[in-house]
């Protein structure tokens, strides 16, 4: 069973392999001989690989995508975290999450009390409970800080905390009802805030609402992985993988033969470059400086939506002085309150380490729509 519940949280959740370890543990604790402990870990290991590839089955059908697309994220998820910020910074981001976020500091204390006294009462357990979330720890601090990783700590902060209720119950149930009902206060507060926050509507939907009202169809748009959503015409999606040379994949297939299809559509350009066949990418590189805008006028581009953020990449300023140069910006929209301002706060993205801060009214990042120039005039 222990074995069929790795392969299922494996399935659901890449990063929990290191349940591997207490698994491993588990097998092998009850053997009495070195060669029956590695046989009840072999066995465990063959369970749970075949319930993890049963739910996984793309990974054996189409290996080498799986593999294509495993190099792709971590080179987004890894890579940029050890390049740009360095497992130090990363560990105490994730830290501060803990504490902030993720069940509340007052939960957090109780936890670090509970795995206290358990370290005194029960060294071997406490070592077993541990035996997952310090591997996972070690790993997530080489990762870029998004407050989802964290998740899978949750059971175990929730079993540590409990403990030093436990224990407080030992001596009065008053008051380990009180040190409940304190603790769950923080996070309570937290998440009713987050509920609201999250009614609000995010930027790139009012963003895509503007473009719906103001824009016609088939009209070409330059945007950004991530950004507004727009529905692509069946046109735009087949030129893309005619372009790239690769075969049409099943999911763009099964979206150009939609009926009825989705209006409006338009004709979606992607800033950057990536790896989808039915995306039409267009680099930073052929932007700006002498080159001005002209890629983009050469592709028919009427307008460009843009996400900005506090700080600018390096990488897209020579674009960035091109289109204000060549474009007119025609509406912007924005997270923060009319209150607060851009107060410096970082705009709340979904799966990032970004905070919801008092200042942010809505989710989603600032939203510029720029409509370009006819160069003629």
């Amino acid at each position: 069973m222990a074995a069929v519940l790795t392969g299922v949280a494996f399935s659901t959740h890449y990063y929990t392999i290191f349940l591997a370890v207490p698994l491993g543990w588990a097998a092998a604790r009850s053997a009495h001989t070195t060669s029956e402990a590695l046989k009840r870990i072999a066995i465990a290991g063959v369970i749970s690989a075949a319930v993890f590839f049963l739910l996984s089955p793309f990974l054996l059908v189409e290996p080498a995508t799986a593999w294509r697309d495993i190099r792709a994220n971590r080179a987004i998820v890894v890579d940029r975290a050890v390049g740009n910020l360095g497992v130090a910074e990363t560990a105490a981001r994730y830290a501060g999450m803990l504490w902030h976020d993720t069940v509340g500091w007052p939960v957090v204390i109780l936890a670090i009390a509970g795995l206290a006294l358990l370290a005194r009462r029960q060294p071997s357990r406490a070592a077993f409970l541990l035996a997952f979330p310090i591997p996972f720890l070690l790993f997530i601090a080489t990762t870029f800080p998004a407050t989802r990783y964290l998740v899978p700590l949750v059971p175990f902060l929730a079993i540590f905390a409990g403990i030093a209720v436990a224990a407080t119950a030992e001596r009065s149930r008053m008051l380990a009802m009180i040190v409940t009902a304190a603790a769950a206060v923080v996070p309570l507060d937290a998440s009713a805030r987050a509920d609201r926050f999250f009614r609000e509507t995010d930027t790139r939907t009012l963003a895509a609402d503007f473009i719906k009202q103001h824009v016609p169809a088939d009209a070409t748009i330059l945007t950004q992985p991530y950004s507004v959503e727009l529905t692509p015409t069946a046109s735009s999606l087949q030129e893309a993988v005619r372009r790239s040379g690769r075969d049409m994949p099943t999911k763009t297939r099964l979206q150009i033969e939609r009926s009825p299809y989705p209006s409006p559509a338009y004709r979606v350009l992607y800033l950057g470059e990536g790896l989808d066949a039915d995306k039409i990418y267009v680099p930073y590189t052929q932007l700006g400086g002498d080159r001005g805008l002209r890629r983009l006028r050469a592709e028919h581009v009427a307008l460009v939506v843009l996400k900005r953020y506090n700080g600018a990449d390096p990488a897209t300023m020579p674009f960035l002085t091109a289109l204000a140069r060549e474009g007119r910006r025609i509406a912007v929209f924005s997270p923060y309150g009319t209150e607060g301002g851009d107060s410096g706060a970082e705009p709340f993205l979904h799966n990032t380490g970004a905070r919801i801060d008092p200042s942010l009214a809505r989710p989603g990042p600032v939203v510029e729509i720029w409509q370009l120039d006819d160069p003629r005039s």
